[in-house]
């Protein structure tokens, strides 16, 4: 039986699946077998300005410099800045995947944009700030 992610709210203190049908069948499949709940508050994924701001001005600024699409210069910069899962093959040998930054919560879009500037500048390489873009 496979793990699964219910998102959904809170109401009177009983949780109300956004999707109640799939998540009936997934208890229904789940009956009888001990299972682990786990509830955590769902943050908030990145915005679409820190988006624009990444794509349209950092890897834009970065292509420019270095020659690279910047397709190429994100996936190099993730695994610069972003810790990988590892994952086993059934092979037995294992591979390592970056998260894709579309999954990131603000805060560590923040943070990972924040570390991509601060490369470019010890590269010797001029970002300008989200505010300079938008003035």
């Amino acid at each position: 039986m496979a793990n699964a992610l219910f998102r959904g709210i809170v109401k009177a203190g009983r949780f109300c699946p956004d999707d109640i049908v799939k998540h009936r069948a997934w208890l229904a499949k789940a009956e009888g077998r001990r299972v682990i709940m786990a509830i955590k508050r769902e943050q908030r994924g990145r915005t679409m300005s820190q988006n624009k701001y990444y794509w349209g001005v950092v890897l834009a600024t970065l292509a420019e410099w270095s020659g690279h699409e910047p397709e190429e210069l994100h996936e190099h910069l993730k695994q610069m800045f972003l810790v990988p899962s590892e994952d086993e093959l059934p092979s037995g040998s294992r591979i390592k995947t970056w998260p894709s930054t579309a999954n990131l919560t603000v805060e560590q879009f923040v943070k990972y944009v924040d570390d991509v500037v601060r490369w470019a500048a010890e590269q010797q390489v001029y970002v300008p700030s989200a505010d300079e873009v938008t003035e």
